[in-house]
Protein backbone atom coordinates (compact mmCIF):
# COMPACT_ATOMS: atom_id res chain seq x y z
CA UNK A 1 0.00 0.00 0.00
CA UNK A 2 1.30 3.75 -0.39
CA UNK A 3 3.18 4.89 2.44
CA UNK A 4 0.89 8.00 2.66
CA UNK A 5 -2.19 6.26 3.78
CA UNK A 6 -2.87 6.44 7.74
CA UNK A 7 -2.31 3.00 10.17
CA UNK A 8 -6.42 3.55 10.09
CA UNK A 9 -7.14 3.73 6.72
CA UNK A 10 -4.88 0.75 5.54
CA UNK A 11 -6.11 -1.29 8.72
CA UNK A 12 -9.64 -0.97 7.61
CA UNK A 13 -8.87 -2.07 3.69
CA UNK A 14 -6.71 -4.86 5.06
CA UNK A 15 -10.64 -5.82 7.38
CA UNK A 16 -12.42 -5.49 4.34
CA UNK A 17 -10.12 -8.12 2.23
CA UNK A 18 -10.29 -10.66 5.11
CA UNK A 19 -13.91 -9.79 4.71
CA UNK A 20 -13.86 -10.65 0.96
CA UNK A 21 -11.66 -13.57 1.59
CA UNK A 22 -14.03 -15.32 3.87
CA UNK A 23 -17.41 -14.57 1.18
CA UNK A 24 -15.39 -16.02 -1.43
CA UNK A 25 -14.24 -19.04 0.41
CA UNK A 26 -18.14 -19.64 1.95
CA UNK A 27 -19.85 -18.92 -1.26
CA UNK A 28 -17.77 -20.07 -4.06
CA UNK A 29 -14.57 -21.48 -3.50
CA UNK A 30 -14.14 -24.12 0.17
CA UNK A 31 -10.35 -23.77 -0.70
CA UNK A 32 -10.32 -19.87 -0.73
CA UNK A 33 -8.25 -19.95 2.65
CA UNK A 34 -5.59 -17.83 2.14
CA UNK A 35 -5.73 -14.14 2.56
CA UNK A 36 -1.77 -12.37 1.37
CA UNK A 37 -1.53 -8.47 2.65
CA UNK A 38 1.24 -6.51 4.17
CA UNK A 39 4.49 -5.88 3.72
CA UNK A 40 7.78 -5.13 5.52
CA UNK A 41 6.50 -1.55 6.82
CA UNK A 42 2.98 -3.29 7.78
CA UNK A 43 2.88 -6.84 8.23
CA UNK A 44 2.09 -6.44 11.93
CA UNK A 45 -1.05 -4.47 10.95
CA UNK A 46 -1.96 -7.01 8.17
CA UNK A 47 -1.77 -9.96 10.83
CA UNK A 48 -4.03 -8.51 13.61
CA UNK A 49 -6.69 -8.27 10.39
CA UNK A 50 -5.72 -11.98 9.40
CA UNK A 51 -3.55 -12.57 6.96
CA UNK A 52 -2.32 -15.56 6.24
CA UNK A 53 0.87 -14.40 4.17
CA UNK A 54 2.76 -11.70 4.14
CA UNK A 55 5.46 -10.27 2.12
CA UNK A 56 8.54 -8.96 4.45
CA UNK A 57 11.78 -9.06 1.73
CA UNK A 58 12.84 -5.78 2.46
CA UNK A 59 12.94 -6.48 6.28
CA UNK A 60 15.36 -9.77 5.38
CA UNK A 61 17.27 -8.29 2.82
CA UNK A 62 17.34 -4.16 2.78
CA UNK A 63 16.12 -2.35 -0.02
CA UNK A 64 16.69 -2.35 -3.42
CA UNK A 65 18.18 -0.25 -5.86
Amino acid sequence: LPQHLTNKTTKQLYKKLKTMQEKTKNKHFKTCINTSMGMSNDYNLALECGATHIRIGTALYGKRK
